[in-house]
């Protein structure tokens, strides 16, 4: 029977952990683990007494300070066939690990990338969300380079709770130190070519609160995250030049707003990197309309 780890990383202690955690246990399918890492200055204890909850399934780590380090622990604790990323303020639908496992007969296959389509939420997870990319999942099969394509022609993403990945494919990556963490580890999977197998069905959901992690506070965050996507681009090169090229292009056009949110630092270096990605892809005419709009 396939073994699904869920690998929550806690710095924190707030109510809505409890739902993210309720969420993860309460999975209609019911061969998982739920590592807990605990990180930065919160405790194993204050977070047992926290959450007050008996299960045999969870399990409480500890780690370094920062997400990266939690998740990265996990990983190497984790005893899965498939392992599953929530953060602790996202909430899981009941069915996500089991209509997802459908998808590929309950069967623990090595090299899968099993993503299932996710909505946003503020305050409760009925809230009313229109999905941004549905061509996302218009084909249930997949491989690295039609993901990527996808990805180009929308500028979109595949946010981290809508993933399940092989335990094997994770065995060979590790999660970085960055503001777009989550971008830099599903790319590295594609490194490896996964059969990627797509769910149509809204499975979970990411809560957007004043507290996420991913936003953009200063100079450092914005080093981290401009190292980020070089190496993110390296790692396309061999997937598809043209595609991840004009990728890159999309995301230098969001990476010039926020360096005018953190005066202007590095615009220079950004716009000049933008235009060079947009040039590369070849895609001329989208390139210039898109400058022109800005």
């Amino acid at each position: 029977m396939v073994l699904v780890s869920i690998i929550i990383p806690v710095h924190q202690v707030k109510d809505f952990v409890k739902d993210c955690v309720a969420s993860a246990l309460q999975q209609t399918y019911t061969n998982i683990e739920v590592l807990i890492t605990c990180n930065g200055n919160l405790s194993i204890d204050e977070c047992k007494a926290f959450l007050n909850i008996e299960d045999e399934r969870l399990i409480y780590l500890s780690s370094d300070s920062g997400r990266h380090n939690a998740r990265n622990k996990g990983m190497i604790e984790a005893k899965g066939d498939f392992i599953l990323f929530l953060d602790y303020d996202d909430i899981l639908f009941p069915n996500k690990i089991y209509n997802q496992l459908n998808e590929i007969n309950f069967k623990p296959l090595k090299n899968h990338l099993l993503i299932a389509k996710w909505k946003k939420f503020k305050l409760e997870i009925e809230e009313n969300y229109n999905f941004p990319f549905p061509t996302f999942f218009e084909d249930k099969i997949n491989d690295s380079k039609g993901i990527l394509e996808k990805l180009a022609k929308t500028g979109g993403f595949f946010v981290t709770t809508s993933w399940m990945i092989s335990k094997d494919i994770c065995n060979q990556i590790k999660w970085l130190d960055s503001p777009n963490d989550d971008a830099n580890f599903f790319f590295k999977a594609l490194v490896y070519k996964p059969t990627i197998i797509m769910t149509s069905e809204i499975l979970s959901g990411c809560r957007i609160h004043t507290d996420n992690t991913s936003s953009i506070r200063n100079r450092d965050e914005f080093d981290k995250l401009i190292k980020s996507w070089d190496e993110i681009y390296d790692n396309l090169q061999p997937v598809d030049k043209v595609n991840a090229n004009y990728y890159l292009f999309q995301i230098y056009l969001i990476l010039i707003r926020y360096s005018k949110e953190i005066n202007n630092y590095k615009l220079f270096q950004v716009n000049i990197r933008c235009l060079y990605y947009g040039l590369m892809s070849k895609k001329i005419f989208s390139v210039f309309r898109k400058l022109l709009s800005l």
